[in-house]
């Protein structure tokens, strides 16, 4: 899910941003944001679109924080805290399942099966 006014993703790309690799887009800023760790939301992401699982994740950027090359997304304790993020902040990514309730205001970057 996205902010209205974040432009178009593929996921190539939104891999990067969730890398802390690509931090603007057509000059706009990307702002990634996360759910907790153990959450399931965050596990299938992990997995089905960062192609990793969460501990390596975590390890990854506990070393660029370490190293001065940035910090980790935002943590947001439910789907819908995260998801009013996102929807109030151009520039916003997030991700949910297709149970969400999404609202008005959010637009789809990638849909997986």
């Amino acid at each position: 899910m996205a902010n209205p006014d974040t432009p178009a993703l593929d996921e190539s790309t939104l891999q990067r941003v969730y890398l802390g690799k690509v931090v603007e887009v057509d000059g706009r800023p990307i702002i990634p944001v996360n759910l907790p760790k153990g959450n399931v939301l965050r596990r299938t992401f992990m997995e089905q679109v960062m192609t990793n699982d969460d501990e390596k994740y975590i390890a990854y950027w506990t070393v660029r924080r370490y190293i001065g090359q940035g910090t980790p997304p935002r943590e947001f304790a439910t789907l819908e805290q995260q998801l009013e993020f996102v929807r109030t902040t151009p520039g916003a990514v997030g991700y949910a399942d297709e149970s969400a309730n999404v609202r008005h205001g959010l637009k789809v970057l990638l849909k997986k099966p």
